[in-house]
């Protein structure tokens, strides 16, 4: 059988999600750190009255996960650049 009609037969696997809303969290800082077997991506929000951030989540990621992540990410703001125009980057703040 070929490989497109089997993935045709296969189910779309659904994503369940074990915990409630209050689980989810917003974050407007990530940082990525690496090592040979693992990415650490920590998820923070931004404090711009302090000189300090809360770590919201941290996920652990295997590299392969981590390079289909970057994959998927990239193409979904892709498309939202063609959807809703480019993403700016933020500006520096001036320092006093």
């Amino acid at each position: 059988m070929a490989k497109k009609q089997r993935a045709k037969k296969r189910k779309q696997k659904i994503f369940v999600h074990p915990f409630g809303k209050e689980e989810i969290r917003w974050a407007d800082m990530v940082r990525v750190k690496f090592a040979e077997e693992k990415f650490l991506i920590t998820f923070a929000q931004v404090h711009p009255d302090r000189d300090e951030y809360t770590v919201m989540s941290e996920i652990i990621l295997p590299p392969k996960v981590a390079q289909s992540l970057s994959t998927v990410l990239s193409g979904a703001v892709a498309d939202y650049d063609k959807i809703y125009g480019q993403v700016s980057k933020p500006r520096k703040k001036k320092e006093k």
